[in-house]
């Protein structure tokens, strides 16, 4: 079917297309090669994915730079779709990606999803008090992530559909604080919980 007059046929980029974007882009303006790159992902892949489930085999003896240059091969058949990108090695090449490149492109892949890419804080070790401040600041930010969908008055759909998507988020955020408070007011004495 031909599209109307005044249309463009939108190609949306599938998921691989998007990680490859953003390492193309640092490869280039960092000016990092391939062969040095790919020892990243092979860290951040051997970390994520348990021996018995990895599907890609990085070559892991032998000489240093003969192993990276095959193992940088293996990636370049990725990016030229030679071979599909596997789901269980793309979270690991997103992850070896620095910073900012990591950040956007993590952010560009949950927008796909119609999510707002707001880190979840780690809670580990710390008290509910430092807890509930960080959730607070993170509410803060999808407030803020909110605030372009809505300051105009005119919405499209997938604005809108964002917007639901945040306020699910505010909402959860908040029962997440009042449970937070509940439990300091229940730890500094009896009948301070409600």
């Amino acid at each position: 079917m031909k599209n109307p007059p005044g249309c463009v046929a939108v190609v949306a980029e599938t998921r691989s297309e998007v990680v490859f974007r953003f390492t193309q882009a640092m490869l280039r303006e960092r000016r990092v090669s391939l062969e040095t790159f790919v020892g990243d992902v092979q860290d951040q892949y051997h970390l994520r994915v348990a021996s018995a489930a990895r599907i890609v085999e990085f070559k892991t003896d032998g000489d240093v730079f003969r192993r990276a240059g095959t193992n940088a091969q293996k990636l370049r058949r990725y990016m030229q779709g030679e071979v599909n990108l596997p789901v269980d090695l793309e979270e690991a090449w997103v992850e070896a990606l620095p910073h900012p490149y990591r950040a956007e492109c993590k952010r560009e892949l949950a927008r796909r999803y119609g999510f707002l890419d707001v880190p979840l804080p780690d809670v580990s070790g710390i008290s509910d008090v430092v807890s509930l401040g960080r959730l607070t600041a993170e509410y803060a930010t999808l407030l803020q992530d909110m605030a372009p969908i809505v300051e105009n008055g005119g919405h499209s759909a997938q604005q809108l559909v964002q917007a639901r998507a945040v306020i699910d988020q505010l909402i959860s955020s908040a029962e997440g604080l009042g449970a937070l408070l509940q439990r300091e007011a229940e730890q500094l004495g009896p009948g301070l919980g409600g």
